[in-house]
C-alpha cells in the first residue's frame, strides 16, 4: 500500500461511527487534507470512469440509431459492420460490469453500514434502499438503457419528421401471423393532408402473385391522383391509366419514366430493415422520404411525401408499401 492509500485508510479507521458520536474536527481536517493532496488521482479516477461511460453511452447510440432512421447513411453504415461492432461493444461494455458491479456493490454495503452504526436501522433501511439504487443505475445502465431510451426518440422522430412536407402517411403491413386471414389484402397506407385524409389499400392478385394493386379504399376531403396503380414484381412494371413504364429496385429504386431516383444511392432500398427510400426529381424536388417504423410495431413505417398532380409520389408509395408489406411478414 503506498502512502497516499495507507494515508486515507488511517483518517476512516479514525472516524468514529458508533451510535450517536460526532466527528471529531481533526478527522475532517485530516481527510480535507488528504482530499487536496490527492486531487490529480482523484481527478484521474473520475475522468477514466466518465470516459469509459461515454464510450459505452456512443455504442448503445449507435446500436439503437439503425432503429430510429433505419433509411440514413449511418444505418447502412452501421449495418456493414454485421456483427464485429456488437461483439466490441459488449466485449468493451459488459466487462466493464465485472468491474463496476462489485465495486457499486461494496460501496453501497459500506455507506448503508456506517449509516446504521451512526443513526440506527430505521434511517439505514430508507437510506439504504435509495442508496442501493443509485449505486446499481450507476453500475448497469449500459445492459438497460438502450431499450429505455429508443422507443423515446423514435417517437420523437415520428411526431416531427414529417414537418416541411405535404404528406404524412403510415404504411401497415400484414405480420406473418395475420397474413393467411388477411389475404389478398397485404397492407394499408394512410394519408394525411392538411385539408384531409384518404387510404389506399395493398391487394394481391389471386391468380397471379406477381400483380399487386394499390387502390384508394376511402377519402375524406382529400383525393389521390390516381385511383389505382398496378404493379408486376416479375417484370418490374406499374401501370397507371392504361399506361405501363418500367422501375428499378437494384441496385437501387429508381422510376426512370418519371425522372425518379435515390438522394443518396449508397443507401439500399431493401437491406436488413424497412425500405428505404429517399427519393427526388431530376431538378431536385423532393418527393418521397421514408422515415422510421414504430417502436411498438415493426409493421407499420411512417413515411413522408410532397404532394403533385403528376401522381410521382403515389408510384413510389405503392413500390413502398410492397417493400414494406414483406418487411412486415419476417420483422
Amino acid at each position: 500500500m503506498n502512502s497516499a492509500e495507507a494515508d486515507a485508510a488511517s483518517i476512516v479507521n479514525d472516524v468514529d461511527v458508533g451510535q450517536n458520536a460526532n466527528i471529531r474536527s481533526e478527522d475532517i481536517a485530516a481527510f480535507c487534507h488528504w482530499m487536496k493532496k490527492n486531487t490529480r488521482r482523484m481527478a484521474l479516477y473520475i475522468s477514466l470512469v466518465l470516459a469509459y461511460w461515454l464510450v459505452c453511452f456512443l455504442f448503445i447510440y449507435y446500436e439503437a440509431y439503425p432503429s430510429v432512421y433505419p433509411g440514413s447513411k449511418t444505418a447502412a453504415n452501421i449495418n456493414k459492420g454485421g456483427l464485429a461492432l456488437w461483439i466490441f461493444q459488449y466485449g468493451f461494455c459488459y466487462f466493464g460490469l465485472l468491474v463496476t458491479f462489485p465495486v457499486g456493490f461494496y460501496f453501497a454495503g459500506y455507506c448503508i453500514r456506517l449509516v446504521y452504526r451512526k443513526f440506527g436501522v430505521w434511517v439505514a433501511i430508507p437510506f439504504g434502499m435509495v442508496w442501493f439504487g443509485v449505486c446499481m443505475f450507476l453500475a448497469t445502465w449500459q445492459m438497460w438503457l438502450e431499450f429505455v431510451f429508443t422507443p423515446i426518440w423514435t417517437n420523437q422522430v415520428l411526431n416531427t419528421a414529417c414537418e416541411g412536407w405535404d404528406m404524412s402517411i403510415m404504411l401497415a403491413g400484414v405480420s406473418s401471423t395475420n397474413l393467411e386471414q388477411s389475404l389478398p389484402f397485404l397492407g394499408l397506407a394512410t394519408v394525411t393532408l392538411a385539408s384531409g385524409s384518404y387510404a389506399m389499400q395493398l391487394e394481391q392478385n389471386s391468380a397471379n402473385h406477381h400483380i399487386i394493386y394499390f387502390y384508394t379504399l376511402n377519402t375524406t376531403n382529400a383525393e389521390p391522383p390516381f385511383s389505382n396503380v398496378t404493379y408486376n414484381t416479375y417484370n418490374l412494371t406499374y401501370t397507371v391509366n392504361n399506361v405501363t413504364a418500367q422501375y428499378t429496385t437494384t441496385p437501387n429504386l429508381a422510376i426512370s419514366s418519371r425522372g425518379m431516383s435515390l438522394v443518396d444511392p449508397s443507401i439500399p432500398f431493401v437491406g436488413s430493415g424497412p425500405p428505404s427510400a429517399n427519393l427526388v426529381l431530376k431538378n431536385g424536388t423532393h418527393v418521397l422520404n421514408t422515415v422510421t417504423t414504430l417502436s411498438s410495431d415493426c409493421t407499420q413505417l411512417k413515411a413522408c411525401a410532397m404532394y403533385d398532380a403528376a401522381g410521382d409520389f403515389e408510384v413510389a408509395l405503392g413500390l413502398v408499401m410492397i417493400q414494406q408489406s414483406q418487411y412486415a411478414q419476417n420483422c
